[in-house]
C-alpha cells in the first residue's frame, strides 16, 4: 500500500506565531516612511546593567572608575584543561539559582531586566522597533522567541528584529539607510558565565555578563538642527530627554578598518587607531580637543594594552589614563562582541551628558585584525 503523507496538525502556538508575524509585517508595511539623515542618530536614553552595578543616571569619570566587578570561582565552570574559571555575575532575583546554559542564563537576565529596572516604562513602544543582538551560543530565532515570551504585553513594540552580522556592520547599514523606523531600541543580553563560555575561554579571562539597552531616534531630514520644534512630527513627551533643556547626544560610527593582526604588530603601534579616529573626527566635525575621554573594551591580549597606552600618550597627550579611560572589562568581565560594544556606547552616553569637553570616544578592538570607532557627542 503506498505511503500517504498527512500534513501534521498545527498547534495553537504555531497559529499564534503566524498571526503575530503577520501583524508585525502589516504594521511595518503601513507605517509612514520617512527620510532620515544618514551617518548618525540621536541617543534618547541608555540602560547598562553589569556585575559592577546598574547604570541609569548621568555618570562622572571618577565615580565610574571607582566601580569594579566582584570576582568569584565555581566548580561548575571549568575550562577545557579542567581548571576553574574566574567570573563575575549580575545579581538578579534574591535566592535565584543561576542557570549555566547560554539560553537559560540569558533568559534569567532578560526577565529580571524588563520586569524590574523601569526599562519598559520609558519609550513609546508602539512607535519603536526593538533590535535584538543574540547572546553567544544562542540561535537568533530561538532568542527572538524567548524575548517575545518574556516581553511585557503592555510594552508591545512596533516590531522586533534580530540583528545579523557584526554590531558595527549592522549599525553602519542602518545609519546609511534613509528609511526605516524612526525610533530604535537596541538590546543586548549576554553571559559568558556558562558551561560553553568556560570551555571556550582562556585561563586569564574573567567571564562576565551584561545587559545593555540603547534608545535611539533617527534624525529626520525635515528637522532643523537649531530648532527641533521645527520637526513636522513632534517628539512624544516620553521619548524626549528626561529633563527640559537636557542636551541631546548623537552617535557617530566610523568605517571599520582591516589591518594586520595586533598580535603581530609592534607593541606600541598606533597607526591604525589614529587613522580610524581621524576618519571619525572628520565625519562628526569634531576636534581631538573636544574628546573628554574614552570608553575602552579593556582587552589587553595581543598588544591591545600597550597600544592603548601609546595612543593616549601620543594622540591624547592631555589625558591621564586612569582619569580619562574607562574599561568595560573591569565592570563586566568578558562578554561577547555585541554586548561589549553596546555597553561601551551606553556608558559613553551617560558620561558625555556630564563631561567637559562634550565628546566621548568608543574604541572597538574586539577582533584581532579589525577595529571600529564610535563617538558620542553632546
Amino acid at each position: 500500500m503506498p505511503y500517504r503523507y498527512e500534513t501534521p496538525r498545527r498547534s495553537i502556538y504555531d497559529r499564534l506565531s503566524e498571526r503575530r508575524i503577520a501583524a508585525e509585517m502589516l504594521a511595518a508595511a503601513s507605517a509612514p516612511r520617512s527620510e532620515f539623515v544618514v551617518g548618525h542618530a540621536e541617543i534618547i536614553d541608555a540602560w547598562v546593567w553589569l556585575p559592577s552595578g546598574f547604570y541609569r543616571n548621568v555618570l562622572s569619570w571618577k565615580a565610574l572608575a571607582a566601580h569594579a566587578a566582584p570576582m568569584q570561582q565555581s566548580a561548575q565552570l571549568k575550562g577545557a584543561e579542567g581548571q576553574r574559571r574566574r567570573f563575575c555575575r549580575i545579581a538578579t532575583a534574591p535566592g535565584e539559582v543561576a542557570d549555566f546554559t547560554a539560553l537559560g542564563r540569558a533568559t534569567q537576565l532578560l526577565k529580571a531586566f524588563v520586569n524590574g529596572q523601569g526599562f519598559t516604562a520609558r519609550s513609546q513602544w508602539s512607535q519603536t522597533q526593538v533590535v535584538l543582538f543574540a547572546p553567544a551560543d544562542v540561535d537568533p530565532d530561538t532568542w527572538r522567541e524567548a524575548v517575545m515570551a518574556e516581553w511585557p504585553g503592555d510594552a508591545a513594540a512596533q516590531s522586533y528584529e534580530v540583528a545579523s552580522g557584526t554590531i558595527d556592520n549592522w549599525f553602519r547599514d542602518r545609519l546609511a539607510d534613509a528609511c526605516g523606523a524612526e525610533y530604535l531600541v537596541c538590546l543586548s543580553v549576554d553571559s559568558a558565565v556558562t558551561s560553553a563560555g568556560a570551555l571556550a575561554s582562556d585561563a586569564e579571562e574573567v567571564l562576565g555578563e551584561c545587559v545593555a539597552a540603547l534608545s535611539l531616534r533617527r534624525v529626520c531630514k525635515s528637522a532643523q538642527p537649531a530648532n527641533r520644534a521645527a520637526d513636522a512630527r513632534p517628539v512624544q513627551p516620553d521619548l524626549a530627554p528626561a529633563e527640559e533643556g537636557e542636551p541631546v547626544c548623537r552617535l557617530y560610527l566610523a568605517p571599520t578598518i582591516d589591518h594586520p593582526p595586533r598580535s603581530r604588530q609592534p607593541r606600541k603601534h598606533t597607526g591604525d587607531l589614529e587613522r580610524l579616529i581621524q576618519q571619525l573626527c572628520e565625519q562628526s566635525e569634531t576636534q581631538l580637543e573636544q574628546c573628554a575621554g574614552m570608553v575602552s573594551d579593556g582587552l589587553f591580549i595581543g598588544n591591545r594594552l600597550t597600544q592603548l597606552i601609546a595612543l593616549s600618550r601620543t594622540t591624547f597627550q592631555a589625558w591621564e589614563l586612569l582619569e580619562h579611560v574607562v574599561s568595560t572589562s573591569a565592570l563586566a568581565g568578558r562578554v561577547g562582541h555585541s554586548g561589549t560594544v553596546l555597553s561601551q556606547i551606553c556608558l559613553a552616553h551617560l558620561l558625555a551628558v556630564n563631561s567637559q569637553p562634550d565628546a566621548i570616544l568608543v574604541l572597538d578592538r574586539y577582533a584581532d585584525d579589525r577595529s571600529s570607532a564610535w563617538l558620542v557627542k553632546r
